[in-house]
């Protein structure tokens, strides 16, 4: 005699599990894969910040670093370097560094708030026409 076909029960999201204060209708491994597409400098510097549970649990350097030279989310980024005194503890080497990483992101709203921040430029020639038909020299 067969045996009538087994149901397969949905699996329930795990209660302990870090996703499930963040994403509680998913199963963990579907968060897991969600974290997993993300940038590392997202996750460190945006992803982290959602809760408690998503501190701890992505606490490692491997979270918490930020990688200047890689893209950085630009809103994040402008919290942190145009807080007042930001650059203060930098030397003049160290600003010029910043610029540089800044710059190889390619993220072009973070290296006018790099610039803003260390001082370097008042205006953005790009933006006021002064660069005529250089700008793709700066892209």
């Amino acid at each position: 005699m067969a045996h009538p076909p087994e149901k397969k029960l949905a699996q329930v999201p795990v209660p302990h599990h870090w996703s499930f204060r963040v994403w509680p209708q998913l199963l963990p491994e579907l968060a897991e894969r969600i974290v997993h597409c993300l940038d590392r400098n997202d996750i460190a510097a945006t992803f982290r910040r959602i809760n408690k549970t998503t501190a701890e649990h992505f606490s490692g350097t491997l979270h918490t670093t930020i990688h200047l030279s890689e893209p950085v989310p630009p809103h994040a980024f402008a919290a942190h370097w145009l807080t007042p005194g930001a650059t203060r503890g930098l030397t003049l080497a160290r600003r010029r560094k910043l610029v540089r990483l800044v710059a190889a992101s390619g993220v072009l709203p973070n290296l006018e708030v790099a610039l803003q921040a260390v001082g370097l430029y008042a205006k953005n020639p790009l933006r006021d026409g002064r660069m005529g038909d250089r700008r793709h020299v700066c892209l």
